[in-house]
């Protein structure tokens, strides 16, 4: 998408209109100045050394991190033990988890009733950090990794 500078400040400002709690947060941001620390507020944990962008993006990127830490140990914790309600996911294998990704593999046979499962685990587990946010996945069954 390509926008005029003239488009961008309009946008901006829509924001601002739409959302006015938002310059309350931004001041609060600018006011603790540089190399200020921000503490995550549902796990308690605090990050330092925050400048103004990076204060800001402190408190969702934060929220959404801790959230993937919780759904991956979740997800891991299924892989390995038997609970009766995650079963599909009993002995499949994380590989890897890129920024929003989860990768595990499967035996083929087990791919169809261990989608869903997986889905539903995640979705549960992050909705539990965020209540007031739909959230979706869209997983895929696939031979290899691709984006």
């Amino acid at each position: 998408m390509i926008i005029t500078l003239s488009e961008s400040w309009d946008l901006k400002n829509l924001e601002k209109e739409l959302f006015p709690e938002m310059q309350l947060f931004f001041d609060d941001v600018g006011a603790a100045g540089r190399n200020h620390s921000r503490t995550q507020l549902f796990s308690g944990r605090v990050r330092g050394g925050l400048n103004f962008t990076n204060g800001c993006n402190t408190q969702f990127q934060g929220l959404v991190g801790e959230a993937a830490k919780e759904a991956t140990y979740e997800l891991q914790f299924c892989h390995y033990n038997q609970i009766p309600q995650w079963k599909p996911l009993y002995r499949n294998r994380l590989v890897n988890f890129v920024h929003d990704e989860w990768v595990a593999e499967c035996l083929r046979e087990k791919a169809e009733e261990a989608l869903p499962a997986m889905e539903k685990l995640l979705v549960s587990v992050v909705q539990k950090w965020m209540p007031n946010v739909p959230i979706e996945i869209e997983g895929k069954i696939m031979e290899r990794w691709t984006k």
